[in-house]
């Protein structure tokens, strides 16, 4: 099995885009996807929850990335 890498935001395909099955963080300055994607899916915001924002950041802080 091939490593799985992060990268910076990728435009999600427009054949999973409808099915609100994936959250795909626009990160554009970073390589820290992932990190994005599972804070944002333990910190729920109501409207957004696509764009990085200064929120994203915070919540991000209260988890323990050191094993990632």
């Amino acid at each position: 099995m091939e490593n799985i890498r992060a990268s910076s935001f990728i435009q999600t395909p427009k054949s999973i885009i409808g099915r609100r099955a994936i959250i795909n963080v626009e990160n554009k300055n970073d390589h820290e996807c992932f990190k994005w994607s599972i804070t944002s899916v333990l910190f729920p915001e109501k409207v957004g929850h696509h764009r990085f924002n200064n929120t994203l950041r915070e919540n991000s802080k209260k988890l323990d990335w050191t094993q990632v």
